[in-house]
This record gives structure tokens, C-alpha cells and sequence, in this order.
């Protein structure tokens, strides 16, 4: 609880605080383009995690990570230019996913299928405290201290919170549940081990393919066609370079083809994906709409923004309270994507200039306790297919009738395909944010150009390049309702394309297999409805 208090907090005064750094380098139109490559990143890492904690252990994995997402933080600041901070922003955004991912483990060994869903949802309620307290420290570091202040103080708050509670995580972990220890690596074993088991050329591999054509097509509104052909031409490259890796070179390949066998935790990953592209196409430019259009101020966008935390909070609890009583998730799935869009249209209809900002708020704090379910039952879903998966005669991986399942085999089962969850998670998050990137990048500058008034028109590439000129001149002048206007219709097209992008989450959903999970947990024959 007290590390995702932490985590929350940085992560409510970071996402309150990046659009100015992209806007102090004269490139807010790329916010999305920097959000892909830490996500593609994020994503790979993964897997190959799961790997990582069993060969080093992880409390030691968790303190790299923490290291990790801590110099990231430092860094963000310190960066003179913006690929300097894409790269301080991959290390910040592996080193946070990762101790998530690695406090969720300890959460999967000492819980259920029928309880971990509640127990999930307890951990990460954090965020509805940091959702009011994060804008204002948001705003007051920026106001009093400055953007490298702010992140100095979120560093300190992650380091102190996450090395103080590691002892008494992880050393329960190892007494309670008689953990084997960790095997040792010799110095010059390290590398070459964690280069093969780990497959960080097929990592590296899988991420460019995604970055090389995501990245450009964020920015496809200024990109010539022929460097446009190259990007597609490298990606497709490094694609054949990963397929041929995985297949020919590959020790360990990281996203091994069993994972993909699982009908259901496939369909639950699909969902996942489809879930994040349609909640980023909205999400990625939501801070800057509320601060642009409706002229709210840092801390109070951040408070509207920050409702879906909350919101999505309520509704994981919501989905854990379901899950213990009925052990069933189909259902409750199907009903929270039809919520999800039903959100989706009340806030594209309260899109317009002078809209009702009651209205939009509640459009998305009924799209956050959607998500919060859906997350849930994805998550859930696909554990509950891997143990299912293991524990079905004539499988493969299962044993035979006259022994019993280890436990640790079948948890190690569930962590992983929590992972592959995780990582179409977030690479939903990149291609929605290059859609993103793709609409906002084609039509804002297109209605700059149209709405401006004719002593304004030359000022469109500096309004369209900064959040702070385009919050330069009053609300109610001539040239701010222009930049308004074409603030509100950029983001009226992003609500419609997660719309449609949504809509794919319902034939996924139905095509699940409706688990029990009483009955996986007691080993026996499953009832399907």
C-alpha cells in the first residue's frame, strides 16, 4: 500500500508536469511521439521480468528497478534537448512498470484466483488519495520551484518509500511462503546469462519494429513520403530480423508461441489492447484540452483528469466484491465495455466550446469505472485460462492424474501470462497514442490555420507547437476562442475514433470462455456457460 501510494504520487506530479517539458523544447505536438517509445519499451520489458526476478531474485530486481525509475525522474529535467528526454522518459517508464509488475508478483503468491482480484484493487486504491494531492503538488512545485524541483522531490518520495518498505515485503515473501533461494551468478556469467535468458536482442528487436513506424506516424502531418517509406521499410526489417532471431537464434526466445495457444488469455490480452488504444486516443491531449479549452487552471485539469484514478479505482473494487461472489467474469466484462461506451458518447457530445465541464467530468469518471473493471477481469481472465490451461488432462504441460499440480508451477504460470497481459497493455497505450498523435498532428493545424484571424495566421506553427502560447491571450478574444475552437474539434475527432476503436472490445469479450474460478481453484472440471 504505502509503495503505490508513492508511485501514484509521482506518477499524478509527473503526468501534471511532462506537457511542459515538451512545450519548454517548442514541441508539444510530440508528446505522444515520447509516450510511445517509453511504452514500446515498458511493454518488452515485461516478460523477459518474470525471467529476471527467478535468476536474481526480487528483491534485487526490485531495487534496480526502483534505480532505475529514479534516474529517470533526475534526469527528465537535466535534459538540454527532446531526445535526451525520451530516453530519460524509457528509463523512468521501465523502472515504474516494472516495480508494479514485481509487487504484483508478491500479491499472486499469497492470494487466490477468486480473491486476487479484490486484493489488486486494494493495493492500487492509492491512487484516489494522489488524485487530489498530486495536482496541487503539481502546481505549487511548478509555481514556487520550478520543473527541476519538481521531479527532485518525486525522486525523493519514490526512493525513500520503495527501499524502506523492501525489507518487509520480500523477507515475508521468503519466510512465509518458503521460497528456493536464488541461484547465484558467477561475475562473468552475469552478462552472457542475462543476454540469453533474457533475450535482450529480441527485446531490443521487437521494440524498434513498433518505435520506428509508431514514432513517425505521430508526427505523419510533417513527415516527407519518402522518409515516411523508409520508417515502414526499417520496421519491417526489424521484424524480419525478430522472426528470424526468434526462430533460428534465439536461446530463450522472450514471447515464446505457447503463450499464444491459449484461446482465452489470448482474447483477454486482445481486449486489453483494444481497451488502452481507445482510452489514450482521448487521454493523451485530455491535459492540455481542459487547460486550453475550458482555460482551468494546472491544478483543477489535473483534478478532472485525476477522476479517472478514482473512478477506475471504485470500479476494480466493484469488479473484486463481483469476482468472490459469483466466480464468474463474462458477464460483468460485456457490461462495463457497453458503460465504456456510453462514457465515450456523453463526453463527445459535451465536447464543444463552453461545454459543460460537470457533464464531461462525468462522462469520464463513468469511462474510469469501466476500465477499472475491464482491467480487472482481463487480468484475471487470463490467469484463470493459464492455470486452467495446466491443470486439464492431456495438456502438455499438465502432470499426470495420479500427482497433484505444484503450486509454485502454477503461479509461476499465472505471473507470466500477467506479463503478456502487461505487455499488450502498453502496447495498446503507443498505438493509441500514435493515433493520437496522427489526428491531433493532421487536423489541429489545418482548423490553426482556418478559425485564426487573418493578423494571427502567421502564428499558427508557434500556437500549434506550445501549450503556453496557445493559453497566451484571454478567453474571450478574438484569437483564443480561434484556438479554442479548433482545441475543442481536434478532440471531438479523438473521442470518435476511441468510439470505434471501443466497439472492437465487445466481439472480443463475447468470444471468451466464461471460467469458473471456484472450480479451476479446486482442480476440477470446469463449468463453462
Amino acid at each position: 500500500f504505502l509503495v503505490f501510494l508513492a508511485i501514484s504520487f509521482q506518477e499524478q506530479v509527473a503526468g501534471c508536469l511532462i506537457p511542459y517539458i515538451t512545450s519548454a523544447f517548442g514541441q508539444h505536438a510530440l508528446l505522444s511521439s515520447v509516450s510511445i517509445a517509453s511504452s514500446t519499451f515498458s511493454a518488452a520489458s515485461k516478460l523477459p521480468l518474470a525471467a529476471i526476478v527467478d535468476a536474481f531474485g526480487d528483491r534485487n530486481t526490485y531495487q534496480c528497478m526502483v534505480f532505475l525509475c529514479v534516474l529517470g525522474i533526475i534526469l527528465i529535467p537535466l535534459c538540454p534537448n527532446i531526445w535526451m528526454y525520451t530516453g530519460s522518459k524509457i528509463f523512468y517508464s521501465v523502472g515504474d512498470g516494472a516495480i508494479a509488475y514485481i509487487l504484483n508478483i508478491s500479491l499472486i503468491r499469497r492470494t487466490s484466483l477468486l480473491n486476487r482480484t479484490l486484493f489488486f484493487a486494494l493495493a492500487e486504491s492509492p491512487y484516489t488519495i494522489n488524485s487530489f494531492t498530486g495536482p496541487v503538488a503539481a502546481e505549487l512545485l511548478l509555481t514556487h520551484g520550478g520543473l527541476s524541483l519538481g521531479f527532485v522531490v518525486v525522486a525523493s518520495v519514490t526512493l525513500l518509500s520503495c527501499i524502506c518498505t523492501t525489507r518487509f515485503i520480500f523477507d515475508y515473501d521468503r519466510a512465509s511462503l518458503s521460497l528456493a533461494p536464488v541461484r547465484q551468478l558467477f561475475k562473468g556469467e552475469a552478462s552472457i546469462f542475462s543476454t540469453a535468458k533474457f533475450d535482450a536482442v529480441g527485446i531490443m528487436l521487437c521494440s524498434l519494429s513498433f518505435i520506428v513506424v509508431l514514432v513517425p506516424l505521430s508526427f505523419l502531418h510533417t513527415l516527407d513520403k519518402m522518409w515516411l517509406v523508409m520508417y515502414i521499410a526499417a520496421s519491417a526489417v526489424c521484424i524480419i530480423l525478430f522472426i528470424a532471431w526468434r526462430w533460428l537464434g534465439a536461446p530463450v526466445p522472450f514471447l515464446a508461441a505457447d503463450l499464444l495457444r491459449n484461446q482465452t488469455a489470448l482474447l483477454a490480452c486482445l481486449t486489453g489492447l483494444e481497451l488502452w488504444i481507445s482510452f489514450f486516443l482521448y487521454d493523451t491531449y485530455l491535459m492540455s484540452y481542459l487547460q486550453v479549452a475550458h482555460g482551468l487552471d494546472l491544478a483543477y485539469a489535473g483534478f478532472l483528469s485525476s477522476t479517472y484514478n478514482i473512478s477506475s479505482c471504485v470500479g476494480s473494487l466493484l469488479a473484486g466484491c463481483y469476482v468472490l461472489r459469483s466466480s464468474h467474469m463474462k458477464r460483468l466484462a460485456l457490461a462495463a465495455a457497453l458503460l465504456q461506451g456510453l462514457s465515450i458518447l456523453l463526453m463527445l457530445y459535451f465536447c464543444r466550446p463552453n461545454g459543460s465541464i460537470a457533464y464531461l467530468t462525468s462522462g469520464r469518471v463513468i469511462n474510469g469505472v469501466a476500465c477499472g473493471v475491464l482491467v480487472c477481469c482481463a487480468q484475471t481472465t487470463a490467469m484463470a485460462a493459464a492455470k486452467k490451461q495446466h491443470s486439464q488432462p492431456g495438456d502438455r504441460y499438465a502432470p499426470p492424474m495420479s500427482q497433484p499440480i505444484r503450486p509454485e508451477t502454477s503461479k509461476r504460470d499465472e505471473v507470466i501470462y500477467l506479463a503478456l497481459v502487461g505487455i499488450f497493455d502498453s502496447a495498446g497505450g503507443s498505438i493509441g497514442q500514435s493515433f493520437a498523435g496522427i489526428i491531433y498532428g493532421l487536423n489541429m493545424p489545418q482548423l490553426l490555420q482556418q478559425y485564426l484571424p487573418n493578423n494571427a495566421k502567421g502564428l499558427w506553427k508557434e500556437i500549434y507547437s506550445s501549450m503556453k502560447m496557445q493559453m497566451k491571450w484571454p478567453i474571450g478574444t478574438r484569437i483564443r476562442d480561434s484556438v479554442v475552437r479548433s482545441s475543442v474539434e481536434t478532440h471531438g475527432y479523438l473521442l470518435e475514433a476511441a468510439l470505434v476503436v471501443m466497439l472492437l472490445e465487445i466481439p472480443s469479450i463475447l468470444c471468451w470462455e466464461d471460467i469458473d474460478l471456484v472450480a479451476v481453484e479446486a482442480n476440477k472440471e470446469d463449468h463453462v456457460a
